[in-house]
């Protein structure tokens, strides 16, 4: 027996899953076709929409469109301290860890 799935069958698979998407969400393509790098974004809107997920400092700056250090640099000018001092110590952990 193959560990991989037929041709046919793989495509009969995302057709499905496709469908089944579009019926929870007709706007779903959009958001699928975007395969993009993020571009820079507000450091000051993203964060305080997303801050308390456990992320990897570099994770946040790759989603807001930024390298590290231009991350760390901006979010200083946005929230007048740096990202150890103003993150939830679980996120700062997570980076210091990874």
């Amino acid at each position: 027996m193959e560990s991989e799935l037929p041709e046919k069958i793989t495509a009969l698979k995302i057709e499905e899953i496709l469908t089944i998407l579009r019926n929870i969400d007709q706007n779903i393509d959009g958001i699928l076709a975007d395969l993009s790098e993020p571009g820079k974004i507000s450091i000051a809107d993203f964060m305080e929409k997303n801050f308390m997920f456990n992320m990897v400092i570099e994770k946040f700056a790759y989603l807001t469109g930024r390298s590290l250090t231009t991350f760390k640099k901006d979010f200083k000018i946005a929230f007048k301290t740096t990202p150890q001092n103003g993150l939830p110590r679980n996120v700062w952990n997570s980076h210091i860890m990874n």
